[in-house]
């Protein structure tokens, strides 16, 4: 039986480039400014960054820890934290809750690749900031176009795994 080799990342910069492109996210890098400009700017930001200190930081080093000691998957290493299964549901919950943000993303992606088609055929040429709005809604609401649009980034996904 031959032994298989445990994946890892091949750099350090790799890791944290990962880490951050998780925690991250597109609701930061979209709504951030948005929501920092509505409740106070500097004083939001303190606040912000306070949060991401005090929780964010803890379970990412949690789940590094987690991930490293055991070097298994999230169902192995739930398990081998206390030796037994008490722990199991834990790792059903990591694993729904990504699957429901992956969910929310391909959403998110399949309208982007919406727009990059619409751009390249100048779709948006002329149009007010009303009536962007309203086109988005027709476009979101269009179920096919935006089940195609979706799929795209599941199958473009899989071609990458």
């Amino acid at each position: 039986m031959s032994e298989r080799k445990k994946s890892s990342f091949s750099s350090k910069i790799g890791l944290i480039m990962a880490a951050a492109g998780s925690a991250v996210g597109l609701g930061n890098i979209w709504k951030f400014p948005y929501i920092a400009g509505e409740n106070g700017g500097g004083a939001f930001l303190v606040v912000y960054l306070l949060c991401v200190l005090l929780f964010g930081l803890p379970l990412i080093m949690t789940e590094f820890l987690i991930g490293k000691r055991s070097g298994k998957s999230a169902f192995g290493a739930f398990r081998e934290l206390n030796g037994n299964n008490h722990w199991q549901w834990l790792s059903w919950l990591c694993m729904m809750t990504a699957f429901i943000i992956m969910g929310f993303y391909f959403v998110v992606t399949g309208w982007c690749f919406n727009y990059l088609f619409e751009a390249l055929f100048n779709t948006f040429d002329g149009l007010s900031a009303e009536a962007l709005t309203e086109h988005f809604t027709e476009v979101s609401s269009n179920t096919p176009r935006m089940i195609a649009f979706s799929l795209l980034p599941v199958f473009l996904t899989g071609a990458v795994v």
